[in-house]
């Protein structure tokens, strides 16, 4: 009824759409906890938030250190500065950005996967995948094949040698066993 293609596009847009809400309710659901269930922000989290509001206000020194990630502070603190909320909803304005940082990762990660599939999908690279296939298979093969014939001819030599002449050794503990029982 529904071609192939129309298919896989209703499915895409069905788990966009799923990624999209589990993603909201997390961030909605997690706005007054933190991580850990905490009922107020962890310690990353208020860290971040000073050193972002330190960005704002130019002092370096409190703002520049090698603990924290610049760029999350400087959004933190560009978000708290544009919309101003009260110490109340701080945390659930952060989780929205949060919210956002997802959209926005899980949108740059569609054209990375759409590319991928395209380059599975091209004759040329089934091609080159076959040949490289067939390349390791058959190196595989005649190493097999040498290592059969090292194998066959040393087994072949010691039974040439079993069968040539009878082993001196076997002979003496067999001859001992002969006359110990005797």
């Amino acid at each position: 009824m529904f071609s192939k293609t129309h298919d896989a596009r209703r499915i895409e847009k069905l788990c966009w759409l799923v990624a999209i809400v589990l993603g909201f309710l997390q961030a909605w659901g997690r706005r007054h906890n933190s991580n850990d269930g905490l009922a107020y922000m962890g310690a990353d989290g208020i860290s971040y938030l000073d050193i972002g509001d330190a960005y704002w206000r130019g002092d370096w020194q409190a703002a520049l250190n090698a603990m924290w990630s610049p760029f999350y502070s400087w959004l933190t603190g560009l978000t708290l500065r544009l919309i101003q909320p009260t110490p109340y909803w701080e945390f659930t304005v952060i989780q929205l950005l949060n919210f956002c940082i997802y959209l926005f990762a899980l949108f740059a990660f569609a054209p990375f996967l759409r590319e991928l599939e395209r380059f599975r999908d091209t004759p040329t690279n089934a091609a080159t995948h076959g040949d490289l296939a067939q390349a390791t298979h058959g190196d595989d093969a005649q190493a097999a094949n040498a290592d059969a014939q090292i194998n066959s001819t040393a087994h072949g030599d010691a039974q040439t040698k079993s069968h040539a002449s009878p082993d001196s050794q076997t002979l003496t503990n067999s001859q001992t066993l002969t006359n110990s029982h005797a």
